[in-house]
């Protein structure tokens, strides 16, 4: 009866360690990842964060589609959480908070996969992008029809 209840207490307290665990690693991919621009690079803080040298831009595009319409394909390391994506995903490397909404940033970097960026809001992730070009030294691309 003793050992019984030793083995009780032992898998009680496995079980609370393993959800303690799981409830902070939810609390860490949770927090929206934050965009930093730096003199010479653009740093991704959070899960999954990334540091973005201007060095190794290839191209700098504002897409008016969400990315769920681009189509993040099947995730390889990262979340998918609602509306936010991030990590790698077959499209490239993720920071959306809001999938459902364009418009979306693509970064091109040379020799690796593109960034994709979007914040809750679409005039924030309007703003990034102007921010982006003018940190990057790149000239917004003319409007179609302009």
């Amino acid at each position: 009866m003793e050992e019984k209840k030793k083995f009780g207490i032992v898998g009680m307290v496995f079980a609370v360690v393993i959800l303690v665990g799981v409830g902070i690693l939810i609390l860490w991919t949770s927090r929206p990842a934050n965009v930093n621009i730096a003199d010479n690079a653009v740093q991704i803080t959070g899960a999954y964060g990334a540091i973005i040298y201007f060095s190794d831009i290839q191209s700098i595009v504002l897409l008016e589609e969400s990315m769920r319409e681009i189509g993040p394909g099947r995730r390889r390391n990262g979340t998918n959480v609602g509306d936010t994506l991030r990590g790698r995903f077959d499209a490239g490397l993720l920071f959306v908070r809001n999938a459902e909404e364009g418009p979306t940033i693509r970064i091109d970097r040379h020799g690796d996969s593109p960034v994709f960026i979007s914040l809750d809001e679409s005039g924030d992730t309007r703003g990034l992008y102007m921010d982006l070009l003018g940190a990057a030294n790149f000239i917004a691309p003319a409007e179609p029809g302009a």
